[in-house]
């Protein structure tokens, strides 16, 4: 209900004067709104990055030590008998 509430707000505010400054109620409702969707991006963004690092971390891993071997075996190619 609260958000409902800050969304009119929000409205009322916008078909002003641009140029007039938000009193304090409105920057209270503009900073509560922000900090709970920040917070809401924040897990979004925290479990995209822990499943990409079980599924995705793995392949880059094995990828870096296939490349490797491949150029330590070409050194060793060089190496005279």
């Amino acid at each position: 209900m609260k958000i409902f509430y800050a969304i009119i707000v929000l409205l009322i505010s916008a078909c002003g004067n641009t140029n007039v400054p938000l009193d304090a109620e409105a920057r209270r409702m503009v900073d509560s709104l922000s900090a709970a969707h920040i917070g809401l991006e924040r897990r979004d963004i925290d479990s995209i990055c822990k499943q990409q690092q079980t599924t995705l971390l793995p392949h880059l891993i094995d990828s870096i030590k296939q490349m490797r071997l491949q150029q330590i075996q070409e050194q060793l190619k060089t190496i005279p008998k």
